[in-house]
């Protein structure tokens, strides 16, 4: 009975409105989801509430090729509507009682999957889990309304990115903010992993708490590489005075970064990691190697999901996150490399990134030129030439 309530609720503009990011057409019978689906056509089409006749007519002109026998249960389940009324006042209790139910038994099979071995993807059982949690809250809503202050708008509109970059970059672009994805790609041994270590190590200087994942080179390398940054050490120089860099180390360094080494890690445990410590700023070396959960038909279909959630873990632990990629062999050699350079994705990890900053090689073998392809911060769409140090892991 409440599946014919909540239909006809759905006919009221205002309760289709409350709830058409939550009710799907597959909680539904067969039948019963087409009826849904005209519904949503016609609302997303016209303006104001609709009648059955409405409903009526409009399935039939969507489905012309309907089994007979389907389309006579279709007017059935129509026919039994016309004698149910729903109180406007409890429309919002009927919608989202049965979303909660619905929602608890997609849950259920997809735990059962999970224990029988069908379906490895705890992320999607963990969202699901979440979305139900976070709704059950606030009521049948998936959403935030913004308030109408424009006021916090315009301070963070006026306000420089919280990580700022160094003072080589910033006066070109000013640096990122939480919630932001941001992409360092570059061809093997030009420099990613160099980079990425100045630049956490630049954000450790000034206080903020980084969590730096490694899958490329043995993550004990990356943390001599981000130390030996931060306090602008040679190796001559960090082994000549040992005792002095250990004590530098622990207490200016090891207070604001740790280092993961994640191989055969899962996105899940990446944002798991965050809900569970205090992080600013992630970095993952590389993302494109970081498991996921799900099967894809295609391994740029895969990355542009990875990258998803990598910007869905920034946004809802406000944190940045920058990842770390491959070239594809169409930047070998280059000077100036663009987003469409990048290995395996050419528009998927692209869409997601509100900063790609690509590194190519320069006329002299120490430079590096830093190329900005896709800038959402500033919209500068420049390129830096800057010096590589790459004994102290350092750029000027």
């Amino acid at each position: 009975m409440i599946d014919k309530a909540v239909l006809v609720a759905c006919l009221q503009k205002d309760n289709f409105n409350r709830v058409s990011g939550l009710i799907k057409k597959e909680y539904f019978s067969k039948e019963v989801a087409t009826i849904v689906e005209t519904i949503s056509h016609l609302h997303k089409t016209y303006e104001g509430d609709l009648s059955l006749a409405d409903v009526a007519l409009a399935h039939d002109e969507r489905y012309p090729a309907m089994p007979e026998a389907t389309k006579q249960k279709a007017t059935q389940q129509l026919d039994e509507l016309k004698g149910i009324t729903v109180n406007p006042e409890l429309a919002g209790n009927v919608l989202h009682s049965f979303w909660k139910r619905a929602k608890a038994k997609e849950i259920g099979e997809e735990a059962l999957d999970i224990f029988l071995g069908k379906s490895s993807d705890t992320y999607s059982l963990l969202t699901s889990v979440e979305e139900l949690k976070n709704n059950e809250v606030k009521g049948s809503k998936s959403y935030t309304v913004l308030e109408d202050n424009i006021e916090d708008s315009l301070e963070e509109f006026e306000r420089d990115p919280e990580f700022i970059f160094p003072t080589q970059i910033r006066d070109y672009v000013p640096g990122i903010d939480r919630q932001n994805l941001g992409v360092i790609f570059a061809r093997p041994e030009i420099g990613k992993t160099s980079f990425s270590a100045w630049l956490s190590g630049w954000y450790v200087r000034n206080k903020f708490h980084v969590a730096y994942w490694g899958n490329e080179e043995p993550v004990k390398k990356t943390r001599m590489r981000v130390a030996k940054s931060i306090t602008e050490r040679s190796r001559l120089e960090v082994l000549q005075d040992k005792q002095g860099f250990v004590q530098e180390y622990q207490e200016n360094i090891l207070p604001y970064i740790s280092f993961m080494d994640c191989v055969g890690t899962s996105i899940q445990e990446v944002e798991d990691y965050c809900s569970r410590n205090e992080v600013d700023v992630v970095f993952i070396d590389q993302l494109d190697k970081i498991r996921i959960d799900g099967e894809f038909s295609r391994g740029d279909e895969r990355l542009k999901e990875l990258y998803c959630r990598s910007r869905e873990l920034a946004k809802r632990h406000n944190v940045a996150v920058w990842a770390i990629s491959q070239a594809s062999y169409d930047a070998h050699g280059r000077e100036s490399i663009d987003y469409s350079m990048l290995d395996g994705s050419k528009t998927g990890k692209a869409g997601e990134a509100d900063i790609i900053v690509g590194i190519g090689v320069a006329e002299h073998e120490e430079f590096r030129t830093i190329k900005f392809s896709k800038n959402k911060i500033n919209g500068w769409h420049g390129s830096l030439v800057l010096r590589r140090d790459g004994d102290r892991d350092i750029f000027s």
